[in-house]
C-alpha cells in the first residue's frame, strides 16, 4: 500500500491557501466585522441594554467562527491518502522508478519527490481516504472528509496532467545526469535521505543492517577496543567488531574460511588472554603462537599426543582439593567430564554406576595418594586390578580403604561405594565387572600413550595465570581424530579452569578471557560450555565455538541444540548448507516486491551457498538485522605476523 498523510498536498505551500479556503466554506456564518462594531456603537449611545447585548451576541458568534474554522484545520490533517500498489499502471510504475531514480541521484529534491507521491497516492481523487485513529466515530467524520476531497479536486490537477509532468522532469534530468560529472557525490548524499523514508512509504519489508544501524547496534563498534574481535567488513570496506562479554559461534564447511577469518586473524590482533582448541595439524599454534608470545603475553602447549614430547604439563589432580567437602565436588565434576550422560541411552544404569565409581577412586586418589601418585595414571590403575576375593587381593583393599575414608570424613557415599564393591567382589559379579569395563573404557585414552601419561603428570601452568598475565594463551593441540579418544582428558581440562576462573567480577572494559574452540561438538555434551554461556559474561569469560554443520551440534547436545546456536549473541555462518539455511530463515525476514506484492526471503538457500556469497560471512544478532560481511583472512592480511612458532622444551621420558 502506498500510504502518504494528506497534509503532503494540503500544506504544500503553506497553510494560507487552505485557511482561505475554509474561512469560505464558513462565510454563511460570520458576522460581519461593520454590524458587529454599528451594534456596538448604537448600545453605547443609547444605553439601550438590548443593543449592547446584541452586540455581545454579535461578538460570540464571530468567537465561535473563527474557532470552528481553526478546528476543521487540524481535522483536515487527521486523515492519509492510500493506494494499493498493484492499483499502478505500467506508465506509474515506469515514472516512478524514474523518479525514485533522479532523486537518488541528487537530481530531484526531496520535496519535489515527496510531492510527486503524494499525487501519485491521490490519484486524482480515486485513492483510499483513511482517517487516523483520532478521527474514528468522530461526529464530523463525514463533513470534513467532503471537504478534503473537494479542496484536493479545486487545487490540483487531474492525473494525466501529473503524470506528463513527472514524466517530462525524469527525461530531463536523466539528460543532466549525463551531462553531470559530480553525480555520485550528489547520489549519496541524496540517495541516504530517500533511502531513510522509503522503508516507512514502499514497506519493502527485510533489510540488511545499514551503516546506521550498526551505529547503534549493542555491543559492535567500527574502531577497534582491547575487547575487539574482528567479525568482518562492510561493503563499503569498514571494519566491524564484536566488543561484547557473550558468546560468539561460527558455522561453516570445510574450506569456507572460518578459521582465517575468524581463528587466526583475531589471535594475531586480540590482546587478551585465550584458550585455544588447536585441531587441525598444529595451524593454530604455528600461525599465531610466536606473534602471541612476543606481543602479548606467555604462550602454553598441552599437545598429549606430540611423540616428540612438545608439550607443557597439566596434571588435573593438582585442581583437586585435599577438602574432602571439596574434594567431593571436584571429583563430581572430574567424574562427569569423564562419564558424560547420554539422554539418549535406554537403559543408563551402567553409564551411572560406572560414573559413581570413577568419582569415589578419584576421592581416593585426591585424599590419600601424594606426590607423582596422586595423578590420573593412578586412578587408571586402580580400575585395572581384576576381581579377585582373596584377602590379600588389591581390589578388595580399595574397596576397604573406600569404606574407611568414607567413615573418617562422614561421606556416606563414599563409604557405599566402597561396601558396593566388596558385595560384588564376594558374589564374583558380573554386574560390577561391567560397570568396571564402563569406566576403564572411558579412561583407557589416559593409559594407552606414555606421551599422554607424561603430559598429565605434572602441571607447568596454572588457569590463574590467564588473568595473572593479560595476552597469556593456552594452546591444546590434537587432531580432530584424537580429538574424539582424548576428549575426557580435554573436557576436564577445560572445566577445571571454568571453575577456577569464573569466581571474578569483570570490569566492563577488561579483555575478556576468551575460549577459541574449533571443532567443538566432537568434546561431546559438554555442560561446562552450556554453564559458561550463561555465567561467563560477569566473570569476563567469553566463548567462540566453531563448527562444520549443525548437524554436529544435534549429534552432540540432542535436542538442546537450537538453543545452544540462539544463545550466542553473534552467529555467523558460512555457505550455509540446507539445516542450517532452515534454521537461519526466520531471523532471515522477507522482502517485498514493490509493484506486484510477492514476498521472497532475504536470501534464499542457493543465494547463500552461490558465487554471490562466496566470500561472504552472513552474522545474525538478535534484535538486530542480518549482516552481509566480507571475510579478513589471516593469509592475505597479516602473513608478517605469522612467525615461526616457539619451541617447547621436550619432558623428560624418565
Amino acid at each position: 500500500m502506498l500510504r502518504v498523510p494528506a497534509t503532503a498536498l494540503l500544506h504544500a505551500d503553506g497553510t494560507h491557501r487552505l485557511h482561505q479556503y475554509v474561512r469560505a466554506h464558513f462565510k454563511g456564518i460570520k458576522p460581519s466585522l461593520a454590524g458587529t462594531l454599528g451594534k456596538m456603537a448604537i448600545g453605547v449611545l443609547t444605553r439601550s441594554p438590548n443593543s449592547i447585548g446584541d452586540a455581545i451576541a454579535h461578538t460570540s458568534k464571530d468567537i465561535a467562527y473563527h474557532a470552528k474554522v481553526m478546528a476543521t484545520m487540524k481535522l483536515l490533517a487527521q486523515f492519509d491518502l492510500a493506494r494499493p500498489v498493484l492499483s499502478l499502471s505500467e506508465q506509474e510504475k515506469k515514472i516512478l522508478t524514474g523518479m525514485a531514480s533522479i532523486a537518488a541521484s541528487g537530481h530531484c529534491s526531496y520535496e519535489e519527490w515527496s510531492m510527486f507521491l503524494a499525487q501519485l497516492a491521490w490519484n486524482g481523487g480515486k485513492c483510499h481516504i483513511e482517517p487516523h485513529d483520532g478521527m474514528h466515530g468522530h461526529a464530523r467524520h463525514g463533513e470534513i472528509r467532503q471537504l478534503l476531497t473537494q479542496y484536493l479536486n479545486s487545487h490540483y490537477p487531474v492525473h494525466d496532467i501529473v503524470l506528463a509532468s513527472a514524466g517530462q522532469r525524469v527525461a530531463d534530468a536523466q539528460d543532466e545526469i549525463a551531462r553531470t560529472r559530480d553525480m555520485e557525490s550528489r547520489k549519496r548524499d541524496a540517495t541516504r535521505r530517500v533511502l531513510k523514508e522509503a522503508p516507512a512509504v514502499l514497506n519493502p519489508g527485510a533489510h540488511w543492517m545499514t551503516d546506521e544501524e550498526l551505529a547503534t547496534a549493542p555491543g559492535y563498534a567500527t574502531r577497534k577496543t582491547d575487547t575487539s574481535l574482528l567479525i568482518g567488513v562492510t561493503e563499503g570496506g569498514k571494519a566491524v567488531y564484536y566488543n561484547g562479554h557473550e558468546s560468539l559461534m561460527t558455522i561453516g564447511g570445510p574450506g569456507t574460511g572460518k578459521s582465517q577469518a575468524h581463528a587466526v586473524t583475531n589471535l594475531l590482533r586480540y590482546p587478551g588472554s585465550a584458550v585455544v582448541l588447536d585441531v587441525k595439524d598444529d595451524e593454530l599454534w604455528k600461525q599465531t603462537a610466536e606473534y602471541r608470545r612476543r606481543r602479548f603475553g606467555p604462550v602454553f602447549r598441552f599437545a598429549p599426543t606430540d611423540f616428540t614430547g612438545s608439550s607443557h604439563g597439566y596434571n588435573p589432580f593438582d585442581f583437586i582439593s585435599t577438602d574432602p567437602d571439596r574434594a567431593a565436588h571436584d571429583c563430581f565434576v572430574f567424574s562427569y567430564q569423564t562419564i558424560l550422560p547420554n539422554p539418549k541411552a535406554h537403559d543408563p544404569y551402567w553409564e551411572n554406576k560406572g560414573r559413581d565409581f570413577v568419582w569415589a577412586y578419584a576421592m581416593l586418589v585426591a585424599l590419600e595418594e601424594k606426590g607423582p601418585d596422586r595423578s590420573i595414571e593412578t586412578l587408571y590403575r586402580y580400575f585395572m586390578h581384576p576381581i579377585d576375593d582373596e584377602p590379600d587381593s588389591e581390589i578388595l583393599a580399595i574397596a576397604q580403604r573406600l569404606v574407611m575414608l568414607g567413615k573418617i570424613h562422614d561421606i556416606p557415599d563414599l563409604e557405599g561405594a566402597g561396601n558396593a564393591l566388596q558385595s560384588g567382589i564376594a558374589l564374583q559379579s558380573k554386574a560390577l565387572e561391567s560397570v568396571l569395563d564402563t569406566a576403564r573404557s572411558n579412561l583407557s585414552s589416559f593409559a594407552k600413550s606414555m606421551t599422554a601419561r607424561r603430559a598429565m603428570s605434572r602441571t607447568d601452568w596454572r588457569p590463574s595465570d590467564l588473568r595473572k598475565h593479560q595476552g597469556a594463551t593456552l594452546y591444546i593441540c590434537l587432531s580432530a581424530d584424537d580429538l574424539k579418544s582424548y576428549g575426557a582428558m580435554i573436557r576436564i581440562m577445560l572445566a577445571q579452569h571454568l571453575a577456577q576462573l569464573q569466581n571474578y567480577s569483570a570490569k566492563p572494559d577488561e579483555p575478556p578471557i576468551t575460549f577459541f574452540l574449533d571443532e567443538m561438538p566432537k568434546l561431546g555434551n559438554f555442560q561446562s560450555i552450556l554453564n559458561m554461556q550463561d555465567l561467563g559474561r560477569s566473570a569476563g569469560l567469553r566463548l567462540w565455538m566453531f563448527c562444520q554443520y549443525i548437524g554436529q551440534l544435534e549429534q552432540c547436545f540432542f535436542e538442546r541444540y537450537k538453543g545452544v546456536i540462539d544463545a550466542c549473541r553473534v552467529r555467523s555462518f558460512m555457505r550455509p548448507d540446507g539445516q542450517a539455511y532452515e534454521h537461519i530463515r526466520p531471523a532471515l525476514g522477507e522482502t517485498r516486491n514493490l509493484f506486484s506484492g510477492e514476498r521472497a526471503p532475504l536470501a534464499s538457500s542457493s543465494d547463500l551457498m552461490g558465487r554471490a556469497f562466496r566470500d561472504k560471512i552472513l552474522v545474525l544478532t538478535s534484535g538486530e538485522n542480518p549482516m552481509s560481511l566480507g571475510k579478513v583472512l589471516a593469509y592475505k592480511n597479516y602473513t608478517k605476523r605469522m612467525l615461526p612458532p616457539p619451541t617447547i622444551k621436550p619432558m623428560s621420558r624418565a
